[in-house]
């Protein structure tokens, strides 16, 4: 349900921007205006989900459906401007799941909150995910493995939940696959 207000966007939630496209000096002033204007922000889709326009703090292209983490090196507003691939120091504040792929420092939107099919997990892992497990980014992987099962307080407050497994195969843990999850990344700052 909206607040019956409208809003026109200038890009689609699947359009990224190169690193360069958002510089000092780039040829399109207006682009690389409305990009600075535009990191951090978040809009709202009519179905209630959550994204939010970032920049890759890393020289890591993202695809679609990674998990990532915000750069928590970073200070105030800055900190929910920055995405990066999930390490130790950053695993507590997971930001989101990308909606497409995103070029090295480049500027793309993550989903932080509601349904998603896409999102990229361990298969099958060290153990299976179920459907209803609470999943969450892994030190140096840009794709979640399972957190905790049905019923247990999951151990980060920003995490993702299943919504089907990931089967029994024996494909090895270098392997991804997608599944269909519910994000529940914490909307902060913007």
């Amino acid at each position: 349900m909206g607040s019956g207000l409208k809003y026109i966007f200038a890009d689609a939630l699947t359009d990224t921007y190169t690193a360069a496209q958002g510089t000092a000096g780039a040829a399109d002033n207006i682009l690389q205006q409305m990009l600075q204007e535009q990191k951090g922000k978040i809009r709202f889709d009519e179905d209630g989900n959550a994204y939010r326009f970032v920049v890759d703090g890393s020289s890591d292209t993202r695809v679609k459906g990674d998990v990532v983490c915000y750069d928590l090196s970073l200070a105030g507003a800055a900190l929910f401007d920055t995405i990066l691939t999930p390490a130790t120091a950053d695993l507590a504040l997971l930001a989101g799941v990308c909606l497409s792929a995103i070029p090295d420092l480049g500027y793309g939107y993550i989903q932080i909150s509601g349904y998603n099919a896409t999102v990229n997990v361990d298969h099958p892992g060290t153990t299976a995910i179920v459907a209803l497990d609470s999943i969450k980014g892994a030190d140096g992987l840009a794709y979640a493995v399972k957190d905790v099962v049905l019923g247990t307080a999951p151990t980060v407050a920003s995490h993702i939940m299943a919504l089907e497994g990931t089967g029994t195969s024996t494909i090895s843990s270098a392997n991804t696959t997608n599944i269909m999850a519910i994000i529940k990344c914490q909307p902060l700052g913007g």
